[in-house]
């Protein structure tokens, strides 16, 4: 029994870091996606 609560919280630990480094890309991608479509504003006022 405690051997298997051990295995469930290494589990859960690892998904949870898997979710983090999700999290992080995400927010790197959602920046990125704001500078194109303030670049692309621009393009299109000149």
């Amino acid at each position: 029994m405690l051997g298997e609560g051990k295995r469930i919280y290494r589990s859960c630990k690892e998904m949870k870091m898997e979710l983090d480094a999700l999290g992080k890309e995400w927010a790197e991608y959602e920046a990125t996606v704001k500078v194109s479509m303030e670049e692309e504003k621009s393009v299109e006022a000149e």
